[in-house]
């Protein structure tokens, strides 16, 4: 059977999460009945109701409905509604439920269902999912929270609005609804023999592509480097490599040869389902790749100078994201040349990406206003036109030097504004980003310039491919193209970047199809493109601004232009190039 809001919750559930963190939407089982609960001890007079909720320690959606389910327990409990947390998934030990039942302070009792048992009972396939009982275990009404993990988002508020009708002896006008955030891990069971085991095949995969940011400290909201924490999630393992959302890489193959690219084969996804399919087995001991290392601290060696904002910030536990800009000043007395720079994330936790513009105006300082947490809030950009970039980072990103004789100009008395973008997991947190300077050491023959390819928007509300070109006037001098940094907002569905040589020949420098601002990179080339004089290029995006796009931030849509808020949009293309007619001859001072 299908409810009635079903499309409505497809369409607004997750759109203001990142798509990472969507572990895929499913209906609920049907006619499940389980036994009522015994009357808990402690109990306020007469149950009337009660609900059940299961949670994940793990789950980045069901982490984020923490402060709710306090706020509906607390609004509840004084009618007679009683609340419990149920944990069925076979990874998470009882120690981890304690430390994060206490760490979010939840109000209600809370058990480990180490057998699965009371998921089976009740049909449980997500986290969170909710389950509302009569006194004799007859269930009223399965399903979602509400209908967005952006709490500045919810339009529908199904729990409290099932609770009460069951309170005013009304029938529950939608008793099921759709689920969203991560499937429950069972045990696995092999069903039959193959040749590819976790040992010998899957371990090399996700130590190359995952385990960067899946294991312990690193963003990732689970760790994937054993076996038992690959089988947990082995569903979503290949749910998200089938369909390209993990890891996290959006630049199509074949437009660009990039670093660090993270774009699984199809073979490696191919052996990944075969695995899952077969029960995931886990193959010999022996047969498991050397453990990569990670280096702590500085893999690039101590930075010759370390910036980050005076004092931390304090990240509220739910809400929309927040991208917020901290204005850094450098003190430098003369221009200073920079050949690497690599972003700490003080707060993996919440910390999504981080990007570092150069103010060399002075703009910046206006939009400081002093507040009483540090820097500012700008979506997109920065709030003014930055001299410059200098880094960025995001999931998977490790730092680099720039090739010999390049080097980034900072000039003197520049301030550095640091935009981080948080989202939020469900409890008060902190965070503290830092970025280290890697002055050169050697002399610096080339600056890295950055200019950004724009195009002025006026998207009408409804129109679901909206296209725009904008074409460059041919470069006047030869160049040659190190990194390209594509820019858009919610509407931006591809986005594509082609030079066109002086002969006539083309040179596609990037192309993404499934667009996600979530998911942005500066993406550098592993060899420097040549552009000689007279090169033009091509920047084409489109837009859907229709109600069909999940992430509208619009409900209904509008006409949207260029702007720096949520609800506008930007097409950008910043190009980080050298002259190839520049020779600076100069000798950089070293770092002291």
């Amino acid at each position: 059977m299908k409810t009635q809001f079903a499309g409505e919750t497809a369409r607004k559930a997750g759109i203001f999460l990142p798509t990472a963190l969507l572990f895929g939407l499913a209906l609920l089982a049907m006619g499940s009945k389980p036994a009522a609960f015994p009357k808990h001890a402690g109990s306020l007079g007469e149950v009337k109701a009660r609900v059940t909720i299961f949670l994940s320690t793990q789950c980045p959606v069901s982490k984020v409905y923490s402060p709710r389910l306090n706020t509906l327990e607390e609004q509840f409990k004084s009618q007679g509604v009683e609340f419990k947390g149920v944990f069925s998934n076979m990874q998470e030990s009882q120690s981890e439920i304690g430390t994060f039942t206490q760490s979010r302070h939840l109000n209600f009792a809370c058990i480990k269902d180490a057998d699965g048992h009371l998921a089976a009972k009740y049909g449980a396939t997500m986290t969170p999912q909710a389950f509302v009982e009569d006194p004799s275990g007859k269930i009223l009404y399965q399903g979602r929270i509400d209908d967005n993990a952006d709490k500045s988002q919810v339009h529908k508020r199904d729990l409290a609005e099932a609770l009460s009708a069951v309170l005013a002896g009304r029938a529950v006008v939608h008793p099921k609804t759709l689920a969203f955030g991560c499937i429950i891990r069972r045990p696995a069971a092999a069903v039959a023999s193959s040749q590819i085991t976790y040992s010998h095949d899957v371990a090399p995969i996700l130590q190359r592509q995952c385990v960067t940011c899946h294991r312990a400290g690193e963003i990732g909201p689970m760790a994937l480097n054993s076996y038992a924490q690959a089988a947990a999630w082995r569903g979503d393992i290949k749910r998200y490599t089938q369909s390209r959302q993990m890891p996290p890489w959006k630049a199509d193959p074949g437009a660009g040869d990039f670093q660090d690219a993270r774009r699984l084969t199809g073979k490696e996804i191919a052996t990944l389902t075969h695995w899952v399919d077969s029960g995931a087995p886990e193959g010999r001991s022996k047969d498991l790749p050397v453990p990569a290392h990670y280096t702590q601290g500085w893999p690039l060696g101590q930075p010759d100078m370390v910036l980050q904002p005076d004092r931390p910030y304090h990240v509220d536990a739910d809400g929309a994201d927040i991208y917020r800009c901290y204005v850094i000043p450098t003190d430098f007395a003369h221009d200073r040349y920079v050949s690497a720079v690599d972003v700490q994330p003080g707060n993996r936790t919440v910390v999504h990406h981080v990007i570092a513009y150069i103010d060399g105006s002075g703009a910046s300082v206006a939009l400081d206003k002093h507040e009483k947490e540090p820097g500012y809030t700008s979506f997109g950009g920065v709030g003014f036109t930055p001299t410059g970039m200098l880094a960025g980072w995001a999931p998977g990103i490790t730092a680099h030097f720039l090739p010999t004789g390049v080097a980034t100009q900072v000039p003197a008395g520049a301030r550095i504004v640091l935009q981080v973008h948080y989202h939020k997991d469900g409890k008060p947190e902190t965070d503290l980003s830092r970025i280290g300077l890697y002055f050169a050491k050697a002399p610096t023959d080339k600056t890295l310039h950055v200019i950004p390819m724009i195009h002025s928007l006026e998207i009408p509300a409804g129109d679901s491919h909206y296209s725009v070109t904008t074409v460059s006037v041919p470069s006047p001098v030869d160049t040659h193209l190190l990194a390209i940094t594509p820019h858009m907002h919610w509407l931006g569905r591809q986005i594509k970047v082609v030079a066109t040589l002086p002969g006539g020949g083309k040179i596609p420098l990037v192309s993404i199809s499934d667009w996600d601002f979530n998911w942005q990179s500066t993406y550098f080339y592993k060899q420097p493109i040549a552009l000689p004089k007279g090169t033009i290029i091509t920047m084409t995006a489109t837009y859907d601004n229709s109600a069909k796009n999940l992430r509208n931030p619009n409900s209904p849509p509008k006409m949207v232009t260029w702007g720096e808020a949520t609800t506008d949009e930007m097409c950008l293309a910043f190009l980080h190039y050298t002259l190839d007619r520049e020779h600076l001859g100069a000798k950089v001072a070293l770092a002291r």
